[in-house]
């Protein structure tokens, strides 16, 4: 629990929030997942169109099952198959798409992200009013927030990454965060998170 707050209060400090960046997974997931749900609905996918999706979906699940399966497999190898994997599945949606929906998300997408980022901004305002931080602090956590929100995009755009392997990467990120954040925060403000921490533990 304690492992998991200081994460959480991390993000939120100097990098803001793990959960926006758990929000920008989510989004690569559900486009990954091929326009399921809301998307679709917005989209007013015709039988024809849903039933190609789900052959698109099927084919591209039971090759990337086997691609990891293969344990003869090297990891340059295995990339490479994903990422062709990744651009005949995008490829193949593209196909099934009307130039009309193609735009729609397109507009969807770049709502959610202007969305995502109004309540980071959000988050980082009101943590840094009871934080206390000043100005110099405020620069340089919004520095290093960019620069990371910056990797975390190349990760998740990276088509010949696994979920598991983008997980990963983004953890070790978090963990920098970690470091960046001790090295930001006086201790009086250190103090404050544990005391944030013991009312969360308190609350659950």
């Amino acid at each position: 629990m304690k492992k998991l707050f200081i994460l959480f209060s991390c993000c939120m400090l100097a990098i803001i929030t793990i959960t926006a960046q758990e929000n920008r997974l989510k989004e690569r997931k559900q486009k990954d997942n091929h326009l399921r749900g809301e998307v679709r609905k917005n989209l007013n996918l015709t039988d024809d169109q849903n039933e190609k999706m789900k052959s698109i979906n099927k084919d591209f699940k039971e090759k990337a099952s086997t691609l990891k399966s293969n344990d003869d497999m090297t990891r340059g190898d295995f990339k490479k198959e994903m990422k062709d994997l990744n651009e005949k599945r995008k490829s193949q949606i593209d196909a099934t798409l009307t130039p009309d929906q193609k735009n729609k998300v397109k507009e969807m997408k770049e709502g959610k992200q202007k969305e995502m980022k109004s309540k980071s901004d959000a988050r980082f305002q009101k943590m840094s009013e009871k934080l206390g931080l000043d100005e110099k602090q405020k620069v340089s956590i919004k520095a290093n927030q960019e620069k990371t929100q910056a990797e975390i995009k190349t990760i998740n755009e990276n088509k010949s990454l696994s979920n598991e392997q983008k997980k990963e990467q983004i953890k070790s990120l978090i963990e920098k965060q970690k470091a960046f954040s001790k090295s930001v925060l006086t201790p009086e403000q250190m103090s404050k998170i544990e005391n944030r921490k013991k009312e969360r533990t308190e609350k659950r």
